[in-house]
C-alpha cells in the first residue's frame, strides 16, 4: 500500500496492491462506502508489481503544467498537498470501514 500526489495526473490517491484483482467482489460496498467524499475507487495496472490489478482511491487535485515555472505554481500544489491530507485523513479515521472491505478479498489478502 501506497500514498502518492501525482502532479501531472492531478491526483492524490492511496494504492491497495492486488485489491482490483477483486474489483467486482470490492466495487457496490466501496462505492458505498466512499458516497460523498469526493474519494473514488478506481483500479489499476502496477507495472511493478508483475502487472496485478492495485485499487486506487483517488482525490482529484489541481494539474500542474510542466512547462510552467514551479514557483508560478505553489498554490496549487500546495492544494494537492492538501488534498493528499485530506485523504489519508479519510483513510486512516475509517480503519474498520477498509477493515471490512478487506474481509471481501478472498485469501485474506488484507492490507
Amino acid at each position: 500500500m501506497r500514498i502518492v500526489h501525482q502532479l501531472r495526473e492531478a491526483n492524490a490517491n492511496i494504492s491497495i496492491y492486488t485489491w482490483s484483482d477483486h474489483f467486482n467482489e470490492l466495487a457496490a460496498q466501496i462505492s458505498t462506502d466512499l458516497a460523498g467524499t469526493g474519494i473514488r475507487a478506481v483500479s489499476s495496472v502496477n507495472k511493478r508489481n508483475a502487472g496485478r490489478a492495485g485499487l486506487m482511491l483517488m482525490a482529484p487535485t489541481p494539474v500542474l503544467d510542466h512547462f510552467l515555472p514551479f514557483d508560478s505554481q505553489i498554490s496549487a500544489v500546495r492544494t494537492g498537498i492538501t488534498a493528499t491530507r485530506a485523504l489519508r485523513e479519510w483513510f486512516v479515521s475509517h480503519q474498520d470501514t477498509v477493515r471490512g472491505w478487506a474481509a471481501l478479498v478472498p485469501d485474506g489478502k488484507a492490507i
